[in-house]
């Protein structure tokens, strides 16, 4: 069709160039003009027509993304309501409105990643923590210690898929107001991001046990210490800059004092630490072996300055450690009795030169942290941020937007 309205052009263009070179004579006359510009004016409704026919073809491809998860979304839907969920047909469903999901997230999200890798194996693992259907995955230490944050992790999967299954319930309504770019609706692209995120946390996390029983550990861990260190619960409440500086310090420490509760996540933040493959990762990792060495002498010499002897060892490294969390989350200004008050007197000079030397080691170990993966420990971060806050926001009551 371009090649005949492009003929009809160059036939309208010579006819009028004759027409203003040529004597009079020799000019085209009415009828040859007539004739010329109704095969223009032809060709031009035919070229129109067929681009508007492969414009409206290429919306509607670009819709059957949506489509197509509309169409799983309301199979799903209707098996549910059936009582079949237990029925393999659902999980057939469930498992190709995930993918489809996942294509669309790939397509349409471009305010986040645009992964197209989330498989529904991460929502039937958020069903098994939800529901305590698996306890002996779980493990008592995590079910004692901080079921609350994979509690929230799993939560946060399930809602967000909820969300989106309520998104396209309600835009299977409106479809004549989708945008084909379908990165152009704001509504669509909001649950996709959030769905992305939770999706993309659940599987780093939730599929990853031991990193898992690691952030529950931390999560426990800070929960404890916000009790002996209220500044740091004012902290979290207030989400105060100043926790950001102290997150990564209260990391290192519950490393430090329960590396085998830790190493998983700490391998996985700080790779490099722990690759024993080369001349690099080797010396990398002595030098976390001997900072390992340092806080466990400082442990030591520490537990043996305390004012009134302990029932247990393990009593005194509690006492110890609950001392250095004071110390990173009250800071090197607080009044000495507020982190050395149940110490002999005559050891809290020693105590304090010893101490502040530690926390300035850490310091440097702390921004290693922080900056080696950048992206990695913002994540890592933000979800203990998630896991510790008091009410958690409910993604599925978000006003409806296409």
């Amino acid at each position: 069709m371009a090649e005949e309205f492009q003929a009809a052009w160059t036939a309208l263009g010579t006819h009028l160039e004759r027409w203003s070179t040529s004597p009079k004579a020799s000019r085209p006359n009415r009828n040859e003009m007539v004739s010329v510009l109704k095969a223009l004016d032809s060709a031009w409704a035919t070229f129109e027509e067929r681009y508007i026919t492969e414009l409206v073809q290429i919306e509607a491809t670009s819709r059957n993304h949506l489509k197509r998860a509309i169409e799983l979304e309301t199979r799903l839907t209707h098996l549910e309501d059936q009582g079949g969920k237990h029925l393999p047909e659902h999980q057939e469903v469930r498992h190709a409105l995930v993918s489809a999901m996942s294509h669309m997230n790939s397509v349409a999200n471009v305010s986040g990643k645009g992964r197209d890798d989330l498989s529904v194996e991460v929502l039937i693992e958020a069903e098994l923590y939800i529901g305590r259907c698996n306890p002996v995955s779980l493990g008592r230490r995590e079910s004692a210690l901080g079921s609350t944050a994979s509690s929230v992790l799993a939560t946060d999967v399930v809602e967000s898929f909820d969300a989106m299954r309520q998104y396209l319930r309600e835009v299977s309504r409106c479809m004549e107001r989708v945008d084909p770019h379908l990165g152009n609706n704001s509504g669509l692209v909001s649950r996709l991001q959030d769905w992305e995120e939770s999706w993309g946390v659940g599987t780093a996390y939730l599929q990853k046990k031991p990193v898992l029983h690691a952030l529950c550990d931390a999560v426990a861990e800070i929960q404890r210490v916000q009790a002996v260190a209220p500044k740091l619960a004012n902290m979290f409440e207030e989400c105060d800059v100043e926790l950001f500086m102290v997150l990564p310090r209260m990391v290192w420490l519950r490393f430090l004092a329960e590396p085998s509760q830790q190493s998983a996540l700490m391998a996985q933040l700080l790779p490099h630490r722990f690759a024993v493959d080369s001349v690099a990762g080797t010396v990398k990792r002595f030098e976390l072996c001997a900072f390992q060495e340092k806080y466990k002498e400082i442990e030591r010499s520490l537990a043996n300055m305390c004012e009134t002897p302990m029932e247990t060892p393990t009593k005194s490294l509690e006492w110890v450690r609950a001392m250095l969390a004071k110390r990173v989350v009250n800071g090197v200004d607080a009044p000495a009795s507020d982190i050395y008050g149940d110490m002999r007197e005559v050891c809290v000079h020693e105590a304090k030169v010893l101490v502040d030397g530690f926390i300035h080691e850490l310091e440097a170990w702390s921004m290693e942290l922080q900056r080696h993966c950048p992206e990695d420990w913002n994540q890592y971060s933000a979800l203990l941020v998630h896991c510790l806050e008091a009410e958690e926001e409910m993604t599925g009551n978000q006003p409806f937007v296409v």
